[in-house]
C-alpha cells in the first residue's frame, strides 16, 4: 500500500541525495507513487541546480566558512548573461558612430 499525504523532510532529502536513481526504484523504496515523486522533482527543479552548484564551493562547517573555488567561479561565469555595455539604456542614446563598417 502506498503512503498518502505530503512528503516528509526525510523523504525529500532522500530523493535529493539519490537523484540519479530511477523514479520507479525511488517509488518502491519510499512506498510513494511515481506521480508524487515526479511532482516533487519538477516543483524543486530550480532548487536542485543551485544545490549542485553549492557542491562546487569549499566549506568548513566547524568554522562556518564557505570559499568559492575555481570550478564554482567558472560555473558562475558560464551562467551569467553577457551584456554589451554600449547597448545598455544608459549609453544607447549617447554613442554615435560616424561610419558603419
Amino acid at each position: 500500500m502506498m503512503k498518502k499525504g505530503p512528503l516528509s523532510k526525510k523523504e525529500k532529502e532522500f530523493i535529493e541525495c539519490n537523484i540519479g536513481m530511477a523514479i520507479e526504484e525511488l517509488s518502491k523504496k519510499l512506498e510513494r507513487s511515481v506521480e508524487a515523486l515526479e511532482k516533487h522533482l519538477t516543483k524543486n527543479k530550480k532548487n536542485t541546480t543551485t544545490s549542485n552548484n553549492m557542491s562546487l564551493f569549499a566549506t568548513n562547517k566547524d568554522r562556518g566558512v564557505v570559499v568559492m573555488t575555481e570550478s564554482a567561479s567558472m560555473a558562475s561565469d558560464s551562467n551569467t548573461k553577457k551584456v554589451n555595455l554600449y547597448e545598455t539604456r544608459k549609453y544607447k542614446d549617447s554613442i554615435h558612430t560616424i561610419k558603419e563598417n
